[in-house]
């Protein structure tokens, strides 16, 4: 029985079709392995990323006189504050300045070392009154990330005591202070061992005595001046810091892949539904 022209048709369309079909199922496939490949492929040329964590809790003590009230001593924008002078631009020279910016990264000047160990930090404050600020410090290098967050939190605390510490005058005054009363207790065990020889003239009790008196003056003159330096930090409100749990030992993370392999990886998927579409629409008269 001789096929009729519907019948025809459709039996020898029917491969045709199949075909593009398969073709636009092959070629998104292979467009879509060679755009992963190509991602996977640049992806652990990077390397691997190390992790070292570290606590610190910062109280605040607030020193204010009495008929005066400070609200919360650890209230956010406090904490804000001290997260913002550990990620400085400051502290991060000081810390390139100990380590040196070629270990940083390779070829980096100071400046740009200085901004890798700044992009390096991560800060997050605990929820809650707690006080705890949690660090990660992340490097190519396991041994020097451990390293870096040590010195970043040692440059920390230098700079927060440059900022709320006292004063060269008052730690000079100190100084002083203790020098004065180590010369009187002196003076003070020479006058007791006048008095008891019985061979000591009175004219020399009297000048030892006379010069106890001297350094008695001099010693309240450069307290007065000690109290006059922390009179001008009465109203301070001073972090007290601890570090909590020192620096880990490194340990290898999972970064998330740059944007830039991403896009990378989805452009395969990308082209081969476009190539796909292109091979299965019909084709117009």
């Amino acid at each position: 029985m001789p096929s009729s022209p519907d019948s025809t048709g459709s039996a020898s369309g029917s491969p045709s079709r199949r075909g593009a079909l398969a073709l636009a199922a092959s070629t998104f496939l292979l467009c879509t392995l060679l755009g992963l490949g190509a991602a996977l492929g640049i992806y652990p040329r990077s390397g691997p990323t190390y992790e070292s964590t570290a606590k610190l809790f910062v109280r605040y003590i607030v020193t204010l006189p009495a008929d005066q009230e400070f609200p919360n001593p650890n209230d956010s924008a406090m904490l804000d504050a001290q997260v913002e002078l550990l990620r400085s631009h400051g502290v991060a020279l000081k810390v390139v300045d100990q380590i040196g910016p070629e270990r940083i990264r390779e070829g980096a000047t100071r400046e740009e070392a200085a901004t890798a160990i700044r992009e390096g930090l991560y800060a997050d404050i605990s929820k809650g009154d707690s006080g705890v600020i949690k660090l990660r410090f992340r490097h190519r290098d396991g041994a020097l990330a451990v390293e870096a967050l040590h010195s970043l939190i040692d440059k920390y605390g230098i700079a927060t005591l440059e900022i709320h510490g006292p004063s060269k005058q008052y730690i000079l005054a100190v100084e002083k202070i203790d020098q004065k009363r180590i010369e009187l207790l002196t003076i003070e065990e020479e006058l007791e061992q006048l008095r008891e020889d019985p061979l000591s003239s009175q004219e020399e009790i009297k000048a030892l005595e006379g010069r106890k008196t001297q350094q008695a003056e001099e010693l309240q003159l450069l307290e007065q001046v000690a109290r006059e330096e922390m009179k001008k930090k009465s109203s301070a409100k001073i972090p007290n810091i601890s570090v909590i749990e020192m620096p880990t030992p490194a340990r290898k993370v999972f970064v998330r892949p740059h944007w830039q392999l991403i896009a990378l990886g989805a452009s395969g998927p990308m082209v081969g539904l476009v190539l796909a579409l292109m091979i299965v629409a019909p084709k117009r008269a």
